[in-house]
C-alpha cells in the first residue's frame, strides 16, 4: 500500500492527510479499507448511541489512540534526552578541565561551580520534561 493509496482513500471520505497527520490503515479486502487517525483525543460517540463500527474498525481506533498516547510520551522523552545529553557533555568538559588544572584557584573553582549549576538546571529540566 502506498502513500497515494491512503491519500486517495481518505479523500473519498472527505478527509485529508497533511505532513503532520498520522494514520493507521488496514485493507482486509481489495475493496475495503479501515482507517483511523493517530490521536490523543477520544473519538466522538456514535450518533444515537448505536455502535455501527466493526470490531476491526474499533481495534484500529484503539491502535490509533494508543499510538497517540505514546507520541506524547516520546516527545517528553526526546526533550528529556536533550537536557541529559547537554548535561553529560558539560560534565565531560568539567572533568577534562579539572584534569588539566594545576591547583584549584578561586577562579577555576568559580567556573567549575557555575558549570555544575548549569548541569543541575539541565537535570531539573529533564525531570520537568518527563
Amino acid at each position: 500500500m502506498t502513500e497515494s493509496d491512503v491519500a486517495a482513500a481518505l479523500r473519498t471520505w472527505g478527509l485529508t492527510a497533511d505532513d503532520r497527520s498520522l494514520w493507521v490503515v488496514c485493507r482486509p479486502e481489495p475493496s475495503r479499507w479501515h482507517v483511523a487517525r493517530v490521536r490523543s483525543d477520544l473519538p466522538q460517540p456514535p450518533p444515537a448511541g448505536i455502535e455501527r463500527r466493526s470490531p476491526e474498525r474499533l481495534t484500529l481506533e484503539l491502535g490509533g489512540l494508543s499510538l497517540g498516547a505514546l507520541e506524547r510520551l516520546w516527545a517528553a522523552a526526546d526533550q528529556a534526552t536533550v537536557y541529559l545529553c547537554g548535561s553529560l557533555a558539560l560534565l565531560e568538559a568539567c572533568v577534562e578541565r579539572v584534569r588539566e588544572m594545576r591547583g584549584l584557584t578561586t577562579t577555576n573553582r568559580a567556573h567549575l561551580l557555575a558549570d555544575l549549576a548549569v548541569v543541575a538546571d539541565s537535570i531539573q529540566g529533564a525531570l520537568d520534561a518527563a
